[in-house]
């Protein structure tokens, strides 16, 4: 009874660890996509504006995205999640470097207190400031701890068949 409790536990185990790490990299993928997809949009929107701020207050209130708008100097001049005027300057951030270089760049972070990845895509506009679109996903670790209550049922349901096939045994 002990051997096939233990090979069921291992099996789910493992079948829920390469299940979650599967899904939250298929999912981070698809984000990205989206994230580079709507990045493009908003620089090719914003690029001739005169106003590019009314712009994005109209815009924010339609996505969930982050945007952040950048001066070619690094200050922020607007960002819908935080007071523009608080930030830090971003010109040493490798995905504003990147797209300072070639047009475009990328980057992401992993927040140690929230345990979310957020990916970060910066367009350079043709007046040399910067459009950055940013989202955010879970981490594998709080990804795996969402379904650990799955896991914990499904296991419970092993550990019962394997009971009751030991006892016809």
């Amino acid at each position: 009874y002990v051997n096939i409790c233990g090979l069921a536990l291992l099996t789910i185990l493992f079948i829920s660890v390469i299940f979650v790490s599967f899904s939250n990299h298929t999912l981070h993928e698809q984000m990205q996509e989206s994230t580079k997809t709507e990045a493009a949009y908003v620089a090719a929107a914003c690029g001739s504006l005169e106003d590019p701020v009314s712009f994005f207050d109209q815009l924010s209130a339609e996505m969930s995205l982050r945007i952040t708008y950048i001066r070619k100097d690094g200050s922020v001049l607007y960002d819908n999640h935080a007071d523009a005027a608080g930030l830090e300057n971003h010109l040493k951030r490798p995905e504003i470097q990147e797209a300072a270089a070639n047009g475009y760049g990328s980057g992401s972070r992993l927040s140690d207190t929230l345990r979310e990845e957020t990916y970060y895509y910066a367009v350079r506009l043709q007046n040399g400031d910067f459009v950055r679109v940013s989202s955010v996903s879970d981490s594998v670790l709080q990804t795996f701890l969402t379904l650990l209550p799955v896991i914990g049922l499904a296991s419970l349901a092993v550990l019962l068949c394997s009971l009751f096939i030991a006892r016809m045994l």
